[in-house]
């Protein structure tokens, strides 16, 4: 049920590891890379986006992991051969512990 409903979001939804690979996206991420979900699921941002892009990426999440608190930002990135603005929240997870 759970999966039914992140996937009947129309908004891309993803979930990232401390090391940055994909975990969880749903049908709405996925699709703007004509992919499954599955063929993205462990991969990191170097199998969809340019390097530049992908060095961005890792500067913020690293710097919402070490504040350990969400951040909600504008980002405009390339999507295939289109750039396209989002609204983008990183945060973090915690485990029963505390643990990020």
């Amino acid at each position: 049920m759970l999966r039914s409903a992140i996937d009947a979001s129309p908004h891309p939804l993803f979930v990232k590891d401390k090391e940055g690979r994909y975990q969880l996206m749903n049908l709405a991420a996925a699709n703007q890379f004509n992919k499954q979900p599955s063929e993205i699921i462990g991969q990191d941002d170097d199998s969809l986006f340019p390097s530049d892009v992908c060095a961005r990426f890792q500067a913020d999440e690293q710097r919402v992991l070490s504040k350990g608190e969400a951040e909600t930002v504008e980002e405009t990135v390339p999507i295939g051969d289109q750039w396209r603005t989002y609204l983008i929240t990183r945060n973090v997870y915690r485990d029963s512990g505390g643990n990020i």
